[in-house]
């Protein structure tokens, strides 16, 4: 690897580029559901929103006082967010890929900058496919996310005859509503990840066709799903990724597998207030540098450092294997 001494200053116009390259990677969805925060230190404290208290309180309704406006007696403390706190420390992740004097020479009708850039897209895809994979793990353990079923045999989704979506895609639903106690719906969106193995079976589940208009396509698109499951947004992950070990075949899977999420997702003030259901606190955003190993090989990196956290787990329900 470089020494200190042999790294160029971060590469302003390939990070230039690799911004402006990453909004139009639509297949990556983690920032959906845990946005970006920055942070001004590597590591530091966060609030978390404490179980079945995210947005309400659990005092007693006043009943005032024979008719008289406010309350009886003194003012009644009726608190506010319940919040926990815990401690975060940013990763810092680093990758670089090689340039070879031959592939400078097989480029020679395309200027150089075009390669650096195809190498950084490499980059910048490797690092979104670690964040992706990192926040799909988080958000699809039971651990973690406590609110949850797991469905088997006859249950799963992709038993036609016996199993029931809607239901169970309403007890998601209500599940979340309850646990979160939302007082302001203008300030949340309810959301799902149906992953695309999931979507691919629910999209032709007669539990749903059988609802649709007689003279309607047999298909239930993403905003019909929307409408029955009384949804704001849903989200169909496609993200592909080798799953075998390295030197072996290459063996596509789709990284979201078969468990679906339904969550809580701020915005507006509720984001500013940092109420999320989990965060991505970073620290360093992506750079790219560039070195020169030896005469013959010049090497492209990236680094950033950023990590992961649940803020509000109660605000999320997981059914895992909803498919076979």
């Amino acid at each position: 690897m470089p020494s200190n001494t042999s790294l160029t200053p971060v590469g302003t116009l390939l990070t230039n580029f690799a911004v402006s390259y990453r909004p139009s990677i639509s297949l990556f969805v983690a920032e959906k559901i845990f946005p970006r925060q920055p942070v001004s230190s590597d590591s530091g404290t966060y609030y978390k929103m404490a179980q079945d208290a995210l947005f309400g309180d659990n005092e007693d309704i006043p009943s005032g006082n024979d008719g008289a406006v406010g309350f009886k007696g003194a003012f009644q403390n009726i608190g506010d967010y319940e919040l926990t706190s815990d401690t975060y420390k940013a990763e810092y992740f680093r990758f670089c890929i090689s340039i070879h004097d031959d592939e400078k020479r097989k480029e020679k009708e395309t200027p150089i900058l075009k390669l650096r850039q195809n190498k950084t897209i490499r980059l910048m895809n490797r690092m979104l496919l670690g964040r992706e994979t990192r926040v799909k793990n988080i958000v699809t353990s039971t651990s973690n996310i406590t609110n949850n079923t797991t469905l088997s045999g006859n249950d799963q989704w992709s038993a036609f005859s016996t199993s029931d979506p809607i239901n169970d895609m309403r007890t998601a639903v209500d599940t979340v509503k309850k646990k979160s106690m939302v007082y302001n719906q203008a300030e949340y969106d309810l959301c799902a990840f149906i992953p695309y193995e999931v979507y691919s079976v629910l999209c032709f589940h007669p539990a749903i066709l059988d609802l649709l208009p007689t003279n309607a396509d047999k298909l239930a698109t993403v905003d019909i799903m929307k409408k029955f499951f009384q949804l704001d947004e849903v989200t169909v992950p496609e993200v592909l990724w080798n799953n075998a070990i390295p030197g072996a075949t290459v063996s596509q899977a789709y990284l979201w597998g078969k468990d679906v999420i339904v969550y809580l997702r701020a915005k507006g003030a509720a984001a500013q207030d940092g109420a999320h259901f989990g965060k991505i606190m970073e620290y360093n955003p992506f750079k790219t540098l560039s070195w020169v190993e030896s005469p013959n090989i010049e090497f492209v990196g990236m680094e950033h450092a950023s990590i992961e956290e649940l803020c509000a787990e109660s605000s999320a329900y997981l059914i895992k294997t909803a498919v076979a």
